[in-house]
């Protein structure tokens, strides 16, 4: 059965490079090319597109909004984005995306990509409660730093920074969305923070500052200039040498406080 697709970018080569890749595998049929959103909304107005391949910063209109868009008018088809930028990702998957994939296209990651997209024309119902999780997931807050008070009169709230349930890590050319709540400390390896979780390490594409203003301050606690730590792995915490300590994980990773952050570490920790 083919597969309708549709490219949209509004870049001529992105878009011929995609076409000839996406043209070699199986099933695949590109109906169309759009080199704006406004194009693409006009030819989905006319055409039945099964795949929509979506470039994100265009000149008229971002990948996003035409997406959302299609969204609320209940006429989405599955949507892979295709992008040379990946600070949009949990955006792209608020949106439902299918998968986010970054230029220059690595052929075996379309592949992988492909057939997804194969399994899910297969099964359209399982893809909708798996987007719905993860959905979830990314759109849910956290209760307990939002929950409402009853003091008889209600006093506005200074503005509070954005926190993410949810951060992109690179893990063999795919892009995973890792949870906050099971990293267990964060580090560096070149200009890149690297998070502990589960058995693995993982890069992510922001610096171990950007990583830090992005979690939970109650619950992520820097403890050395390279090191942020998830309070609540910790097992044990040993006294080092001037004021230092050395925390042991439940993995049994460790990590190193520095005295420098000892004291906001203790505090944090009601020591």
């Amino acid at each position: 059965m083919p597969i309708r697709t549709l490219i949209v970018d509004d870049e001529a080569p992105a878009r011929r490079e995609l076409r000839f890749l996406l043209e070699k595998l199986p099933e695949c049929q590109v109906i169309g090319e759009a080199c704006s959103g406004e194009e693409a909304l006009d030819f989905l107005s006319t055409h039945t597109v099964d795949v929509l391949f979506l470039d994100i910063q265009m000149h008229d209109m971002d990948g996003l909004m035409v997406a959302r868009r299609l969204l609320e008018q209940g006429r989405l088809p599955f949507v892979v984005f295709a992008t040379a930028f990946d600070a949009y990702a949990l955006q792209a998957f608020e949106v439902r995306a299918l998968d986010y994939l970054l230029k220059p296209f690595d052929p075996q990651r379309l592949e992988t990509t492909w057939q997804q997209i194969q399994e899910r024309m297969l099964h359209p119902r399982g893809l909708e409660e798996q987007l719905g999780q993860l959905r979830s997931l990314l759109l849910s807050k956290s209760d307990s730093n939002h929950e409402p008070k009853d003091h008889g009169q209600v006093e506005a709230d200074p503005p509070s920074p954005r926190l993410f349930r949810c951060v992109a890590a690179n893990k063999n050319g795919k892009m995973l969305l890792v949870d906050t709540a099971k990293i267990l400390y964060a580090t560096v390896e070149g200009r890149k923070a690297v998070v502990k979780v589960d058995d693995e390490r993982l890069e992510l594409n922001l610096t171990l500052q950007e990583l830090e203003d992005r979690l939970d301050a109650n619950q992520f606690c820097r403890t050395h200039r390279a090191y942020l730590v998830n309070i609540s792995a910790i097992r044990e915490i040993i006294p080092w040498f001037n004021g230092a300590y050395n925390l042991i994980l439940h993995d049994q990773s460790e990590v190193p406080v520095s005295r420098h952050y000892a004291k906001a570490l203790k505090e944090l920790l009601g020591l």
